[in-house]
């Protein structure tokens, strides 16, 4: 063979091997880019999950206060009523303290189910079970006795609450 020949083999051979090793690099990058954006990804779908979790426990530790608030609103009503009747649980709840509970429950409720942490969402459950028995407490010392388990509860919840909030920043 012919130099020129050799030199036309020469070139084409160098040129498929400079071909092949781009289309590699290419696959490599491309995979490599793609295994990176799915990481990216994921870890934006894990902080936004944080961030729902995180603003869910905020809600949820205001809305327990109020609710706790509420309770010891609607305490110092039927104590005044059964005052002045000296009977227990006779006496209605002014609207707006009817009203506010009634709605604070609700929002309980929801948000409880949104909880994550199965532990914490059933000692929410409990708590709010508490306040269903409080609610229809027979008598005053019932309702009195109910109410010191239910502050007890609600503070070592709170603690709790706040422990899991502090892991999630």
């Amino acid at each position: 063979m012919n130099p020129e020949s050799w030199g036309f083999i020469g070139t084409l051979f160098g040129a498929i091997v400079g071909a092949g090793s781009s289309i590699i690099t290419t696959l490599i990058n491309s995979k490599n880019a793609i295994r990176i954006q799915n990481e990216i990804d994921k870890n934006n779908r894990e902080e936004r999950f944080r961030e729902f979790q995180r603003n869910n426990l905020l809600k949820l530790q205001d809305k327990l206060s109020e609710v706790i608030r509420l309770i010891a609103r609607a305490d110092l009503e039927d104590i005044k009523h059964f005052k002045n009747t000296k009977e227990w649980g006779t006496g209605m709840l002014s609207p707006e303290v009817d009203n506010e509970l009634g709605m604070g429950i609700r929002q309980l409720s929801i948000m409880t189910e949104r909880i994550d942490n199965s532990e914490l969402r059933e000692d929410v459950i409990k708590l709010s079970a508490q306040i269903g028995k409080w609610m229809i407490g027979k008598t005053n010392e019932e309702s009195l006795a109910i109410s010191i388990t239910l502050l007890e509860n609600f503070d070592e919840l709170m603690k709790k609450l706040g422990t899991i909030l502090r892991a999630t920043y």
